[in-house]
């Protein structure tokens, strides 16, 4: 059997999805390192080109699954296989490496994610603790509402009370 064009979309398909995955790893590398370091510096540009990434990531994806679709496949392994059965082991091969490829990019993609979040959950909580601490050792505090109101506010919290 000779490569067709439902094969060849696919597999074109699916190289442009690994390939704008694979772009995207690094980016929550080097996230994770900017968040680890407390570098916010590079921070604002990660943020940015994962945007941008994140674009790319969902126009190929988009393409992929309206291309998987029109094929009647289901974009799961099992049904990947199948299908590509009916190519010659070569193209089968291809096409299969490909898409073990991608999954493998979105799950360590999705892990990095998970890790990167929890670390921007962590940093949050620590800097809600340290403004509570600074809030408590300031002690009484005169401010003016959002409406130009008067308010003096007592601390209320541990320190006030040793």
């Amino acid at each position: 059997m000779t490569i067709t064009a439902p094969y060849s979309e696919l597999k074109a398909h699916l190289d442009a999805t690994a390939q704008a995955s694979n772009a995207f790893t690094p980016l929550l590398r080097d996230e994770f390192d900017c968040l680890s370091s407390a570098e916010s510096t590079h921070l604002i540009e990660i943020t940015q080109s994962k945007q941008e990434a994140t674009e790319r990531l969902l126009s190929a994806s988009t393409a992929l699954l309206n291309c998987l679709e029109a094929l009647s496949l289901e974009p799961d392994t099992d049904s990947i296989t199948q299908w590509a059965s009916q190519w010659p082991s070569t193209d089968a091969q291809s096409l299969l490496t490909v898409w073990h490829s991608l999954r493998e990019s979105l799950d360590e993609n999705d892990r990095l994610h998970q890790t990167n979040r929890q670390l921007l959950a962590d940093l949050s909580h620590r800097n809600a603790l340290q403004l509570n601490l600074l809030k408590n050792l300031m002690g009484n505090t005169d401010t003016y509402s959002a409406e130009g109101q008067y308010r003096s506010q007592s601390p209320s919290g541990w320190v006030d009370q040793v």
